[in-house]
């Protein structure tokens, strides 16, 4: 039995449609925070967001210190954070 699916399949246009970005820029404040701090890679900072809820997203990339780029069902706001942490890039 064959369990892997062709690449193709997930490459094709339909699927890439499909594949949604949703971002947020964030605050000045985090992003003037971010600005003073290590990337973890060209362009990027891998930080843990803590929300006004009480939730945390682990592991999310934030691009150039102002957009943090979001899971396709997460939904939030820029003013639902409450604190961003840079993840210690020795622990990815």
């Amino acid at each position: 039995m064959h369990w892997v699916q062709p690449m193709e399949h997930f490459l094709n246009r339909q699927n890439i449609r499909n594949m949604r970005n949703i971002n947020v820029k964030l605050p000045e404040k985090f992003s003037n925070m971010l600005l003073n701090l290590p990337e973890s890679g060209m362009g990027y900072q891998v930080v843990n967001v803590l929300l006004s809820d009480g939730k945390v997203l682990y592991l999310h990339k934030v691009l150039n210190a102002e957009i943090l780029m979001l899971e396709e069902y997460e939904h939030i706001q820029a003013n639902d954070i409450a604190e961003i942490e840079l993840v210690n890039n020795q622990g990815l």
